[in-house]
């Protein structure tokens, strides 16, 4: 089976400090009480103490998985990776009211919730952990209506299915099953892993940029 390694940030080992630090902030509490009686004068009283809060921190040390991806087959020492592929529905808010750099921010924000969704439930139809280099479509499911016309008569038109106010969304995606194999602390040696993460994802974010403002012109402008 073919091994990855992908880096992930879980509670390796935790490290607390609950003793008061030396340098912990000096604080104050004030309390101020106020007495007025009819045809009186105002009386204050005010209270003072030196506050010391005792500190705590964790500290978290990343794990390095090792994930398998699914084989279908073997062949000699030779091995063929299945691409699989799932299909759902999902419900999709509208967006009313908003346009521009708003209207893009706020469509990525669902799109990446519909695609959360559907990569669940991928992962429970594959008995998997992960999928990798996944690849979404995303689109409205579409229904026939018919709407009348300026003559009067009536006109077949598609127009997006709703169901409780929201859109009906068809999310279609392919990709590699995977399961966790293993975890290790990370080292030293490890930083190519951040290093090339950061690179890929430096230069996927005008791909990203692009692809939703793409998506925006086309649903929402």
């Amino acid at each position: 089976m073919k091994k990855l390694l992908i880096p992930l940030l879980l509670a390796g080992s935790v490290l607390f400090a609950g003793a008061p630090r030396a340098l912990a902030q000096r604080g104050s509490a004030r309390t101020i009480t106020t007495t007025k009686l009819a045809d009186i004068q105002a009386t204050y009283e005010r209270t003072e103490a030196t506050v010391l809060e005792a500190k705590h921190e964790m500290l978290i040390e990343p794990l390095i998985a090792s994930v398998e991806v699914i084989a279908k087959s073997k062949s000699g020492t030779s091995e063929t990776f299945e691409n699989r592929s799932f299909a759902g529905e999902y419900l999709m808010s509208k967006i009313e009211n908003v346009k521009g750099a708003n209207f893009s921010a706020i469509l990525e924000i669902l799109y990446t919730q519909l695609k959360a969704s559907a990569i669940y439930d991928f992962c429970i139809q594959e008995h998997a952990d992960l999928i990798v280099m996944p690849q979404f479509k995303i689109t409205h499911k579409m229904e026939t209506v018919q709407l009348a016309d300026e003559a009067g008569g009536s006109t077949a038109t598609e127009v997006p299915c709703e169901r409780n106010g929201k859109y009906v969304m068809q999310v279609e995606i392919t990709g590699f099953p995977a399961r966790y194999t293993g975890f290790r602390v990370g080292t030293e040696k490890d930083k190519w892993i951040k290093n090339l993460y950061l690179q890929g994802t430096l230069s996927n974010s005008n791909v990203n940029a692009q692809l939703s403002e793409e998506s925006s012109k086309k649903i929402g402008n």
